[in-house]
């Protein structure tokens, strides 16, 4: 059996004080400006008759948003969590009753900040409102097993009851964007920490993480998480990891709290706000104060060895095409691992015009200007970003319908049918869902789909100067004051 990796707060406060502003102190986990007082319901998802052992509560009505569940008597692997019953019958009328259609569900449903899309019975595959809500307590790559409680099951099962927050794994592999997702996540949800009833949380167990724990910038980014979420109390952090085979970390729970909409990283900017206000202190930097953004454009380049690179294959025609707009000072970066989070977040900020391809690059905007724009270039549209940039008040357009280039030999001709054939402008947008069988806005397979996002591309010049005029148009309104942001 694998140990689990542990960093004590005594170890983390010696490497705090290197990263960290120390004269920025930690938020009392008593102050609540965003609770108001209002305490949510908490309803219990199963009952007697389902012989259960755990058990799971939801919020009645979740008006945050962010479907915290609370989990009792459960165990928690590096990507499943384990729900005992009282008897093999009792798994089997509950897996009969959830497996598959949960993840069915999942996958087909439009996600909405509080609400679930309602549908008629349609036998088999259909779930009642409560039991939707029990879907979203797990992640589609973590999901839920039950398992019957044998007598020897129960003597080596020890049920740890210090207060525990669980960061889900919900992708199959670490990545730095979908840590910072879970993280500030985290953040968001303690500012509600009265609504949620959340006891003072003294362990935080992350699901999956690298042998080593966290990165430097990662490192940072929680470094800023300690001092604005309420987590004064918080004595450990834990990492269970995966390894090979069979060779599963096991924790049990008495009381394990979590959520599943940590792909989002607020539910409200104001949220996200307190996150940024304090990054400003920590990081020392000015990024929500003034009206006018810095006159400097930045393009985002990725690393060429990555096999999704995602390369702008004219960026030379893209640099020029900005030159002739009037912009002056126009840099080109690749933000890598072996610069510190402080130092690209001061990086970022800097810059009122930011243009990149689909990259964790952009996890940056945490830290962007609050007047910024972005544009996200590529062949289709790939969410992820979009709404980091609506809940920073940033002005984020999507600029798709470039042409793809080393693709597949498959898909070489498929450019001129996603001209024919797709709505660029709604694509845009991002308010197409991607569902099975067919593309945001486009018809097209999910294969399809999948190898266009992550094609190089040639910058179809003609809709880039469209997408930039829009973004320019709303920097000069935001620097109207001053001489206008192309100074």
């Amino acid at each position: 059996m694998a140990s689990s990796i542990t960093i004590c707060l005594n170890h983390w406060k010696f490497w705090a004080q290197v990263t960290v502003n120390n004269e920025v102190p930690m938020n009392n986990q008593e102050h609540q400006p965003h609770n108001h007082g209002k305490v949510g319901k908490y309803i219990p998802m199963f009952h007697e008759e389902d012989e259960i052992i755990s058990q799971i509560y939801i919020i009645e009505k979740d008006t945050p948003g962010y479907h915290v569940c609370r989990l009792e008597h459960v165990c928690v692997e590096p990507n499943k969590t384990i729900l005992y019953t009282k008897s093999e019958k009792a798994t089997q009328i509950l897996e009969t009753r959830f497996n598959k259609k949960c993840y069915k569900k999942k996958k087909h449903r439009k996600k909405s900040n509080n609400s679930y899309s309602g549908s008629k019975n349609n036998g088999e595959n259909s779930l009642n409102l409560l039991d939707r809500k029990f879907c979203d307590c797990f992640s589609y790559s973590a999901p839920y097993s039950f398992q019957h409680e044998t007598p020897a099951t129960k003597v080596a099962t020890i049920f740890n009851a210090t207060p525990t927050y669980l960061v889900y794994n919900w992708l199959p592999h670490h990545h730095l964007s979908h840590f910072a997702f879970s993280t500030v996540n985290l953040h968001s949800i303690l500012q509600h920490n009265v609504f949620y009833a959340l006891p003072a949380f003294k362990s935080i167990l992350f699901q999956d993480l690298p042998p080593d724990g966290f990165t430097a910038y990662e490192r940072g980014i929680w470094d800023i998480i300690m001092h604005g979420g309420r987590l004064a109390a918080v004595e450990s952090v834990e990492f269970l990891r995966r390894v090979g085979g069979d060779d599963r970390e096991r924790k049990c729970f008495t009381r394990l709290y979590s959520s599943t909409q940590s792909e989002t990283y607020a539910q409200s900017p104001a949220d996200l706000a307190v996150f940024r206000t304090t990054a400003e202190r920590v990081l020392g930097l000015d990024i929500t104060r003034r009206q006018c953004p810095p006159s400097r454009a930045l393009i985002l380049v990725r690393d060429k060895n990555n096999s999704r690179s995602r390369t702008i294959v004219n960026l030379w025609h893209v640099q020029k095409l900005l030159a002739a707009k009037g912009i002056t000072q126009i840099d080109t970066r690749n933000m890598s691992g072996s610069m510190t989070l402080a130092e690209q977040a001061a990086a970022i900020s800097q810059y009122g015009l930011i243009i990149s391809s689909h990259s964790s690059q952009l996890t940056n905007l945490l830290f962007a200007h609050t007047h910024a724009a972005v544009m996200e270039l590529g062949v289709v549209y790939k969410r992820g970003f979009r709404h980091l940039g609506r809940m920073a008040g940033l002005r984020y357009v999507n600029s798709v319908g470039h042409k793809p280039e080393r693709v597949g030999y498959g898909y070489r001709g498929l450019y001129p049918r996603l001209l024919r054939e797709c709505n660029f402008t709604r694509m845009g947008m991002g308010d197409v869902e991607e569902e099975e069988g067919e593309g945001k806005g486009c018809a097209l397979t999910r294969r399809e789909v999948e190898a266009m996002k992550n094609s190089d591309y040639r910058v179809n010049l003609e809709f880039f100067e469209r997408d930039l005029d829009s973004v320019l148009e709303f920097l000069e309104r935001k620097c109207f004051r001053s001489a206008g942001w192309i100074l």
